[in-house]
Protein backbone atom coordinates (compact mmCIF):
# COMPACT_ATOMS: atom_id res chain seq x y z
CA UNK A 1 0.00 0.00 0.00
CA UNK A 2 1.07 3.60 -0.84
CA UNK A 3 0.02 6.79 0.34
CA UNK A 4 -2.57 8.50 -2.13
CA UNK A 5 -4.07 12.00 -1.73
CA UNK A 6 -7.18 12.62 -3.31
CA UNK A 7 -7.71 16.36 -3.97
CA UNK A 8 -11.37 17.70 -5.22
CA UNK A 9 -12.74 20.99 -5.99
CA UNK A 10 -16.36 21.58 -5.42
CA UNK A 11 -18.77 24.32 -6.92
CA UNK A 12 -20.74 24.54 -2.58
CA UNK A 13 -19.14 24.64 0.48
CA UNK A 14 -18.84 21.27 1.64
CA UNK A 15 -19.30 20.20 5.49
CA UNK A 16 -16.95 17.94 6.99
CA UNK A 17 -20.27 15.41 8.02
CA UNK A 18 -21.05 15.19 4.60
CA UNK A 19 -17.80 14.40 2.97
CA UNK A 20 -17.84 11.54 6.17
CA UNK A 21 -21.26 10.64 5.51
CA UNK A 22 -20.37 9.97 1.65
CA UNK A 23 -17.78 8.09 2.65
CA UNK A 24 -19.76 5.86 5.30
CA UNK A 25 -22.17 5.42 3.20
CA UNK A 26 -20.10 3.73 0.07
CA UNK A 27 -17.72 1.69 2.51
CA UNK A 28 -18.09 -1.60 0.54
CA UNK A 29 -16.87 0.50 -2.66
CA UNK A 30 -13.72 1.66 -0.38
CA UNK A 31 -13.18 -2.13 0.85
CA UNK A 32 -13.72 -3.45 -2.89
CA UNK A 33 -10.47 -0.94 -3.72
CA UNK A 34 -8.56 -2.07 -1.28
CA UNK A 35 -8.51 1.92 0.14
CA UNK A 36 -8.30 2.78 3.69
CA UNK A 37 -8.86 6.80 4.84
CA UNK A 38 -6.50 8.40 7.22
CA UNK A 39 -7.06 12.24 7.01
CA UNK A 40 -9.84 14.34 5.67
CA UNK A 41 -9.38 17.60 5.42
CA UNK A 42 -11.67 21.00 4.11
CA UNK A 43 -10.08 24.14 3.05
CA UNK A 44 -10.78 27.46 4.93
CA UNK A 45 -13.09 28.05 2.26
CA UNK A 46 -15.25 24.53 2.55
CA UNK A 47 -14.64 24.44 -1.40
CA UNK A 48 -12.16 22.06 -1.83
CA UNK A 49 -10.81 18.57 0.29
CA UNK A 50 -8.08 16.52 0.35
CA UNK A 51 -7.67 13.37 1.59
CA UNK A 52 -5.08 10.94 2.62
CA UNK A 53 -5.83 7.36 2.15
CA UNK A 54 -3.57 3.85 2.11
CA UNK A 55 -4.14 2.47 -1.36
CA UNK A 56 -2.52 -0.32 -4.20
CA UNK A 57 -2.48 2.92 -6.22
CA UNK A 58 -3.90 6.42 -7.39
CA UNK A 59 -6.22 4.21 -9.37
CA UNK A 60 -8.28 2.30 -6.78
CA UNK A 61 -8.64 5.88 -4.93
CA UNK A 62 -9.97 7.43 -8.30
CA UNK A 63 -12.64 4.41 -8.94
CA UNK A 64 -13.92 4.21 -4.79
CA UNK A 65 -14.01 8.10 -4.49
CA UNK A 66 -16.49 8.33 -8.26
CA UNK A 67 -19.47 7.75 -6.22
CA UNK A 68 -19.00 10.45 -3.16
CA UNK A 69 -20.52 12.87 -5.53
CA UNK A 70 -19.38 15.60 -8.04
CA UNK A 71 -16.77 17.51 -7.61
CA UNK A 72 -16.03 20.06 -9.95
CA UNK A 73 -12.27 18.42 -10.45
CA UNK A 74 -10.97 15.54 -9.01
CA UNK A 75 -7.08 14.50 -9.16
CA UNK A 76 -5.52 11.63 -7.10
CA UNK A 77 -1.96 11.46 -7.03
CA UNK A 78 0.96 8.71 -5.49
CA UNK A 79 3.08 10.30 -3.01
CA UNK A 80 6.29 9.01 -1.00
CA UNK A 81 5.49 10.16 2.52
CA UNK A 82 8.15 11.16 5.01
CA UNK A 83 7.45 11.62 8.96
CA UNK A 84 8.90 13.70 11.52
CA UNK A 85 9.67 14.37 14.88
CA UNK A 86 8.51 10.54 16.36
CA UNK A 87 5.55 10.14 14.09
CA UNK A 88 5.07 6.87 11.92
CA UNK A 89 2.68 5.65 9.65
CA UNK A 90 2.37 2.28 11.52
CA UNK A 91 1.63 4.46 14.94
CA UNK A 92 -1.55 5.39 13.24
CA UNK A 93 -3.84 6.90 14.42
CA UNK A 94 -1.55 9.60 15.72
CA UNK A 95 -3.99 10.58 19.10
CA UNK A 96 -7.10 12.24 19.12
CA UNK A 97 -5.49 15.95 18.21
CA UNK A 98 -6.68 18.32 15.47
CA UNK A 99 -4.47 18.69 12.05
CA UNK A 100 -3.71 20.37 9.63
CA UNK A 101 -2.82 20.10 5.89
CA UNK A 102 -1.03 22.57 3.87
CA UNK A 103 -0.88 22.25 0.28
CA UNK A 104 1.93 23.37 -1.98
CA UNK A 105 2.71 23.97 -5.87
CA UNK A 106 6.16 22.85 -6.47
CA UNK A 107 6.53 25.25 -9.11
CA UNK A 108 10.59 25.55 -9.11
CA UNK A 109 13.17 23.46 -7.87
CA UNK A 110 13.90 25.67 -4.96
CA UNK A 111 10.55 24.19 -3.62
CA UNK A 112 11.27 21.25 -4.22
CA UNK A 113 14.19 20.63 -2.87
CA UNK A 114 12.77 22.51 0.73
CA UNK A 115 10.65 19.70 0.61
CA UNK A 116 12.98 16.54 -0.33
CA UNK A 117 15.33 18.24 2.56
CA UNK A 118 12.39 17.86 5.10
CA UNK A 119 10.77 20.24 8.10
CA UNK A 120 13.74 23.48 7.94
CA UNK A 121 13.24 24.38 11.70
CA UNK A 122 11.34 22.85 14.77
CA UNK A 123 7.83 24.34 14.93
CA UNK A 124 6.95 26.23 17.99
CA UNK A 125 3.94 26.34 20.26
CA UNK A 126 1.29 23.44 20.06
CA UNK A 127 2.39 22.77 16.16
CA UNK A 128 4.69 19.62 15.78
CA UNK A 129 4.79 18.62 12.01
CA UNK A 130 3.12 15.32 11.30
CA UNK A 131 4.82 14.14 8.12
CA UNK A 132 5.37 15.42 4.10
CA UNK A 133 3.71 13.99 1.37
CA UNK A 134 5.37 14.42 -2.28
CA UNK A 135 4.14 13.81 -5.49
CA UNK A 136 5.98 11.28 -7.55
CA UNK A 137 6.46 13.30 -10.14
CA UNK A 138 7.63 15.78 -7.65
CA UNK A 139 4.91 18.86 -9.07
CA UNK A 140 3.07 18.78 -5.85
CA UNK A 141 3.35 18.33 -1.77
CA UNK A 142 1.33 18.40 1.72
CA UNK A 143 2.49 18.78 4.92
CA UNK A 144 0.58 17.31 7.82
CA UNK A 145 0.70 19.15 10.91
CA UNK A 146 -0.94 18.00 14.29
CA UNK A 147 -2.50 21.48 15.95
CA UNK A 148 -5.56 23.12 17.36
CA UNK A 149 -4.28 26.34 15.84
CA UNK A 150 -4.77 27.05 12.06
CA UNK A 151 -2.78 31.11 12.82
CA UNK A 152 -0.04 28.82 13.84
CA UNK A 153 0.32 27.00 10.77
CA UNK A 154 -0.25 30.18 8.77
CA UNK A 155 2.42 31.75 10.36
CA UNK A 156 4.96 28.39 10.40
CA UNK A 157 4.11 27.94 6.18
CA UNK A 158 4.59 31.69 5.33
CA UNK A 159 2.16 33.25 2.63
CA UNK A 160 -0.32 30.35 1.85
CA UNK A 161 -3.88 30.53 -0.31
CA UNK A 162 -7.32 30.07 1.88
CA UNK A 163 -7.73 26.93 -0.93
CA UNK A 164 -4.25 25.26 0.36
CA UNK A 165 -4.91 25.82 3.99
CA UNK A 166 -6.70 22.76 5.33
CA UNK A 167 -8.55 21.57 8.51
CA UNK A 168 -8.27 17.94 8.84
CA UNK A 169 -9.44 14.92 10.83
CA UNK A 170 -8.62 12.12 11.64
CA UNK A 171 -10.38 9.16 9.49
CA UNK A 172 -13.25 7.45 11.37
CA UNK A 173 -13.31 3.48 11.58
Amino acid sequence: MVPVIFDSDYEEPLTFADMLEAERSDRWCMELHECSGLIHSLSTDARRALCLYEAPDAEAVRRAVDSFGNPSSLRAWTAIGTYYNGFQRNSWPWGKGTFAITFHDLTTDELRQSFERGVPREPSGDVRVIGDFLSLDRQRAIRLYETPDLEAVRRLAGPIARRDLFTAVAHED
